[in-house]
């Protein structure tokens, strides 16, 4: 039976640096990191939910989504995915940075365009509302 030893880098602060080994088999190792990687992805793309994206959208009830804008969200949209899901490996061994496609794929069409149309609706609603329980 063949072993792996995984050295693992753990960095508290700048100035508290740990390394820490633990020995696998190949499936034990394939599996830790593969959930070690799944925790990765979804820890970013929590921090883009709820950190990057509501901050690049603030106030964006009120936007005219013209075509610039729109295509300037969704190019930075996609550099922010490519970044968190990083390059994909081609069945000849070389390496390419994720298309269009790919990244559309990954979001299941909830890209920020979406986003900002549903925070529009939502606002939408909350004035109407307000106009029609209004005190007068």
């Amino acid at each position: 039976m063949l072993f792996y030893v995984a050295v693992f880098l753990i960095v508290s602060n700048m100035t508290n640096i740990s390394i820490s080994c633990k020995r696998f088999t190949e499936n034990k190792l394939l599996n830790y990191l593969l959930t070690y990687l799944l925790t990765y992805l979804l820890a970013y793309l929590q921090l883009y939910n709820m950190l990057i994206r509501p901050v690049v959208t603030y106030a964006s009830e009120t936007w005219l989504l013209k075509e610039n804008v729109i295509k300037k969200l969704t190019i930075f949209e996609r550099r922010i995915m490519r970044k968190i899901f990083g390059p994909t490996r081609t069945d000849d061994g070389y390496w390419s940075i994720k298309s269009n496609k790919e990244i559309n794929e990954i979001l299941k069409g909830q890209n920020i365009i979406g986003f900002i149309k549903k925070q529009a609706l939502n606002w939408l609603g909350h004035s109407i509302q307000f106009n029609l329980f209004r005190v007068r």
